[in-house]
């Protein structure tokens, strides 16, 4: 959640529009995608802060 809070905070300064984009895992890298329900909190936790304009995947 510690990104999130980092976002909202950046995004007090600017007028901005975030799109949240589903990770699509490729072959040779170690990242994973995230959970639906912690995508969900982060996009929650935008919309509280007024970055209302957050769009999901």
């Amino acid at each position: 959640m510690q990104d999130a809070i980092n976002l909202a905070q950046l995004c007090r300064r600017f007028p901005v529009r975030v799109n949240i984009i589903e990770y699509n895992p490729i072959e040779g890298v170690n990242f994973v995608k995230a959970a639906e329900d912690k995508i969900d909190r982060f996009a929650q936790y935008l919309r509280k802060r007024n970055h209302g304009d957050c769009a999901e995947k």
